[in-house]
C-alpha cells in the first residue's frame, strides 16, 4: 500500500498534490478492479517503485498513472479488453520487457491527445483467444479520409548496451587507479562504439594515471583496433564557486574524488551501427501490414543518446529512397520524459512521412503533427 499512503512534497517536481491524489485514487481503482492480489503483493518492475517513497519513484507511478488514464478514456468499447490484458501485463513485467511494453502504452497515450478514440488491436475480433488472434497493428485512429493503421516498437541499438559495459569496466579502472595515486581528477572520455576492453593494453592505463598524476590537464589517445579513443582529464570543480579542487584539498573524510564522464567517438562506423538497427526495426514490423489504409510505424527511442536528427537523417537518405520500405506510410518517433524535475524535458512525438510511400499519410494527419488540428469523434 506505500505509494497509495505516501504525502511527499513536490516542490521542484513537474507534478502537484493534485496530480499525486488522482493518480493514487486511478491505480487505486484499476488494481482493486484488474489486479487485486498485486496490491497485496507487488511484483515486476513497478513494484521496486511502488514500494519506494523516493520523489523519482513517485513521480514515476504518476506518469504511469497518467499514460493508463489517457488510454481509459480514449479506448474505443471494443478495445476494454485488450487494455485491460496490457494492464496486467504490465504489473507483472520487469527489464526490457516492461519497458517495451510501456513505451507502447507512452504511444498510444501521446496519440490520445491529438486523435480520439483509438481503437487497440484493430484486427482482432472480440473475445479472441490468444492462441487464434489474427496479426493485427497495435493502434488504429479514424481521420476524415479513412482510417490508419499504426504498428508500435521500441528503437534500439545492442550495440549501445555493450558500449556501456565495456565503457563502465573503463570507468572502474580509472577510479581505481586514481584512489591508489589519491588523485583528483575529472576524467573525459571519448571511445569508439565498438570499444572492448580487451583491445586496451595493460600499460596503458598505468601510463595515463602516471600522466595524470604529473601534469593537472592533459590528453591521451590509444589506437585501438576498433578505433581512436581518447581520454583527457582535468581538475575536479568544486561547486557551487566553480573553483578548481587541488591536489590533497578534500574535505575530512573523503580520500580522492574522480569525475567520469564518457562520450561516443563518432564516426561512419556509429551511422552505419544505428543505420543496421533501424533496418531491423523496421523489417520486422513492415511485413505486419494487413489492409489497404495508410500503415504508420511508431518508434520509441530506447536510449536517450539516440538523437532525432540523426534518425530523421538516415530516414530520409538512407530508407525512403529504397522502395522495399515503400508500404510504410510514416514514421512517428517518441521520446519518453528525460526526468520529472522542473525543467526536465517533456515527452516528443513527431511525424515524418515517407514521400516515396504507396499509400501516403492523409493530410489531415500532418494537420495534426503540426498542432494545426485534433480529431476527437464521437465514442463507440
Amino acid at each position: 500500500m506505500a505509494f497509495l499512503n505516501v504525502t511527499p512534497n513536490l516542490d521542484g517536481w513537474k507534478f502537484s498534490k493534485k496530480d499525486l491524489c488522482e493518480a493514487q485514487q486511478f491505480l487505486k481503482t484499476a488494481l482493486e478492479r484488474y489486479a487485486p492480489d498485486w496490491i497485496q503483493f507487488p511484483q515486476g518492475e513497478l513494484a521496486s517503485h511502488w514500494n519506494n517513497d523516493g520523489l523519482h519513484s513517485i513521480c514515476f507511478l504518476i506518469w504511469v498513472a497518467q499514460v493508463l488514464y489517457k488510454l481509459d478514456r480514449a479506448k474505443t468499447a471494443k478495445s476494454g479488453d485488450v487494455l485491460v490484458g496490457k494492464i496486467r501485463q504490465l504489473m507483472n513485467l520487469s527489464g526490457q520487457q516492461f519497458i517495451e511494453t510501456f513505451r507502447e502504452l507512452e504511444t498510444g497515450a501521446a496519440l490520445s491527445e491529438r486523435f480520439s478514440p483509438i481503437s487497440f488491436e484493430p484486427f482482432v475480433p472480440k473475445d479472441s483467444h490468444r492462441q487464434s488472434k489474427p496479426i493485427s497493428p497495435d493502434y488504429s485512429i479514424k481521420l476524415p479520409e479513412g482510417f490508419v493503421d499504426i504498428e508500435s516498437t521500441v528503437f534500439r541499438v545492442g550495440q549501445l548496451d555493450d558500449w556501456d559495459k565495456e565503457g563502465t569496466w573503463l570507468s572502474e579502472q580509472l577510479i581505481r587507479l586514481a584512489k591508489a595515486k589519491d588523485l583528483c581528477r575529472d576524467f573525459t572520455l571519448r571511445l569508439p562504439i565498438r570499444f572492448n576492453q580487451n583491445q586496451m593494453p595493460n600499460e596503458a592505463l598505468t601510463m595515463l594515471i602516471n600522466s595524470a598524476g604529473a601534469s593537472r590537464t592533459g590528453r591521451q589517445e590509444f589506437q585501438l583496433p576498433c578505433g581512436v579513443c581518447s581520454i583527457a582529464w582535468r581538475p575536479v570543480l568544486v561547486f557551487p564557486e566553480m573553483r578548481e579542487l587541488r591536489d590533497g584539498e578534500l574535505p575530512a573524510g573523503i580520500s580522492h574524488a574522480v569525475v567520469i564522464q564518457r562520450f561516443f567517438a563518432t564516426d561512419e562506423q556509429t551511422s552505419e551501427l544505428v543505420l543496421t538497427s533501424l533496418r531491423n526495426s523496421l523489417d520486422a514490423k513492415r511485413k505486419q501490414r494487413r489492409s489497404d489504409d495508410p500503415y504508420l510505424i511508431a518508434l520509441s527511442l530506447g536510449d536517450s543518446r539516440i538523437r532525432r536528427d540523426g534518425i530523421d537523417a538516415l530516414l530520409a537518405h538512407r530508407i525512403w529512397p529504397n522502395s522495399q520500405y515503400s508500404g510504410i506510410s510514416g514514421i512517428v518517433l517518441y521520446s519518453t520524459p528525460a526526468g520529472f524535475k522542473l525543467g526536465d524535458d517533456g515527452y516528443s512525438i513527431w511525424l515524418q512521412t515517407n514521400p516515396k510511400a504507396r499509400v501516403p499519410v492523409p493530410c489531415s494527419l500532418i494537420e495534426a503533427f503540426e498542432g494545426k488540428k485534433q480529431y476527437h469523434w464521437p465514442y463507440s
